[in-house]
């Protein structure tokens, strides 16, 4: 086994125990997120377990309720995201339902200071 190997092993196991991306990543050296996932493989049910999870806190704040989700992703790219389109629809109806959806387009202030800082 080499030395990289071992590192996306550790990612996996970490995120897949709870640590978040962002500790994962910075106790690996990772300048981003992005880079921490690529390095992160999550097993099936770690995934699946994620999205039950996240069902449940959209369930339990269902009608009694404010929620206040942020997402670069579609809505259509949810199922994908999700690996199970019939909870995906079924998160989505609930979301959906009473809100109202702010659609921003453009470059994020994230991407602004990049490119400025780049400069």
């Amino acid at each position: 086994m080499h030395i990289h190997d071992l590192r996306h092993v550790f990612a996996s196991k970490m995120v897949m125990n709870g640590t978040s991306l962002y500790i994962t990543g910075e106790l690996l050296g990772h300048r981003t997120t992005q880079m921490t996932k690529r390095y992160s493989h999550l097993v099936p049910e770690t995934l699946k377990k994620a999205v039950d999870e996240f069902f449940e806190i959209i369930r339990r704040r269902y009608e009694t309720g404010s929620i206040i989700i942020t997402t670069n992703r579609p809505f259509e790219e949810w199922a994908n995201i999700f690996g199970d389109a019939v909870l995906a629809s079924a998160i989505l109806d609930r979301v959906i339902h009473h809100s109202i959806v702010f659609k921003i387009t453009g470059n994020s202030y994230r991407m602004k200071e990049l490119i400025k800082n780049n400069q």
